[in-house]
């Protein structure tokens, strides 16, 4: 009979030692679990960290060509000074035009006076 109970107790031990066997196959099981989520979750980041610089990127190119935009912008005006004082020079240069063909009208209506 103690023979029986000692084996009673042995397999009771053995069952036990199972059950402690299949619950650690499931911690770890749990735990590769775990692992994927974590890589899952870094892959997230990376492609967050990629988007973001993508982001940033075509900011810098945005900028590039509004400075572009301006520096073209500038010229333009540049070019517009350029022509409003052509302008300014060829109207001072009629009114002195102007003024000759006065001064010689006066000149003509003197002159025929005289005569």
């Amino acid at each position: 009979q103690e023979y029986i109970t000692d084996g009673q107790e042995c397999i009771t031990d053995k069952q036990e030692g199972i059950t402690d066997g299949q619950e650690g196959i499931t911690d770890g099981q749990e735990g590769i679990t775990d692992g994927q989520d974590g890589i899952t979750d870094e892959q997230e980041y990376i492609t967050d960290g990629q988007e973001c610089i993508t982001d940033k990127q075509e900011g810098i190119t945005d900028g590039q060509e509004g400075i572009t935009d301006g520096q073209e912008g500038i010229t333009d005006k540049q070019e517009g000074i350029t022509d409003g004082q052509k302008r300014i020079t060829d109207g001072q240069e009629r009114i002195t035009d102007g003024q000759e063909y006065i001064t010689d009208g006066q000149e003509c209506i003197t002159d025929k006076q005289e005569g």
